[in-house]
């Protein structure tokens, strides 16, 4: 490392020196000129992370994850036998935390009633209806 070293040294004799250093004369007037703009660089800077922050925690709605909509041209074709009354699945909005169904018109949530029948489950494909006076189960299908 020395021999690096004295190396450099002989060359810097030589030349002089390797690195230019500015001139110090003047730059302190320089510096005083320049502070003000910085200082106003600097505050513009952490406003601009301070807002970046404050974008970043705000919370954003997020998009139902599925929404099955079938609307049959034969009106008949959805029907499924349930006795005293015809149900028609016309759709389904599907949200894991708040789903609907579409039957027979009308948009009716979990635990929600339609005549005799209560609704017990929603999925993507299917709702599934219990009849509250005899407690039979029974499943609309999309």
């Amino acid at each position: 490392m020395s021999i690096v070293y004295d190396y450099l040294k002989q060359i810097q004799q030589q030349k002089g020196p390797l690195i230019a250093t500015p001139d110090r004369a003047g730059s302190r007037e320089k510096n005083e000129k320049l502070m003000p703009f910085v200082a106003v660089g600097v505050w513009v800077l952490i406003g601009l992370v301070a807002l970046g922050a404050v974008y970043l925690m705000i919370p954003r709605a997020t998009a139902p994850a599925v929404i099955s909509v079938y609307k049959p041209k034969d009106r008949s074709a959805g029907r499924v036998a349930v006795p005293g009354a015809g149900y028609l699945l016309e759709g389904i909005i599907y949200n894991p935390d708040h789903p609907f169904a579409i039957i027979n018109g009308q948009m009716i949530e979990k635990n929600g009633q339609i005549d005799d029948f209560v609704v017990t489950a929603i999925t993507p494909n299917s709702v599934s209806l219990k009849n509250t006076k005899d407690n039979t189960g029974r499943t609309l299908q999309l």
